[in-house]
């Protein structure tokens, strides 16, 4: 019976000791009063006023059918902050995947800076990104951050037209189009491969 009993205990505190994954999230910000989104743990840097609800949208795609007490978030609405300031605030915390729904055709070294960072302090995390929404070959076509040579880089496409394509770009099906959350705790339909990206992380995030 004693031994019953400290069985128990052993696994009841080894349930609540594991540590959660922790997910860092670059975009435009999370509205964390959203029904949707107040049932997560959010820690934000800098989000200062929310203003674009394209970071909130892919936070629900995120998170959806997710049990809150396996993962936290932390959120940085990058229009608000520069890249060297979110490297000094997220320098000393791990991260087990970033969210980096973020793309140009022009090369960014201080981003370049950030992933590097985050790898030298993270060596197994994954940087989900999205391929961009320009119907181009990358290879040809410089699109960044999928352009970086860095493995721990994953670049999601979809299986619509509109979608860059590539040797590196992981071609992902998926849902058209996504109602998820927007600001002022309502709703919108979006698409592209942003959401794509935020639909595959949720889909790796569901079997861990």
């Amino acid at each position: 019976m004693k031994f019953f009993i400290l069985f128990i205990l052993l696994t009841s505190f080894n349930s609540y000791s594991k540590e959660s994954l922790n997910i860092l999230i670059i975009d435009t910000g999370v509205d964390k009063t959203h029904p949707l989104v107040s049932k997560f743990r959010v820690l934000e840097y800098l989000n200062k006023k929310i203003d674009e609800d394209h970071g909130t949208h892919l936070f629900c795609i995120l998170t959806r059918n997710l049990d809150p007490q396996k993962f936290k978030f932390t959120s940085i609405n990058y229009k608000k902050i520069k890249i060297n300031t979110i490297i000094s605030k997220v320098q000393n915390i791990k991260f087990d995947y970033v969210l980096y729904a973020i793309g140009d055709e022009k090369y960014q070294n201080e981003e370049l800076d950030l992933f590097n960072m985050l790898i030298e302090k993270n060596p197994s995390i994954k940087i989900i990104t999205s391929a961009g929404n320009n119907s181009k070959k990358l290879g040809i076509t410089k699109y960044y951050p999928c352009s970086y040579e860095l493995k721990n880089i994953e670049c999601i496409g979809n299986n619509y037209s509109y979608s860059n394509y590539g040797k590196n770009v992981k071609i992902i099906k998926s849902p058209k189009e996504f109602e998820s959350c927007s600001l002022n705790k309502g709703y919108s339909i979006k698409k592209g491969t942003s959401q794509t990206s935020a639909y595959y992380l949720n889909k790796i995030l569901l079997d861990r």
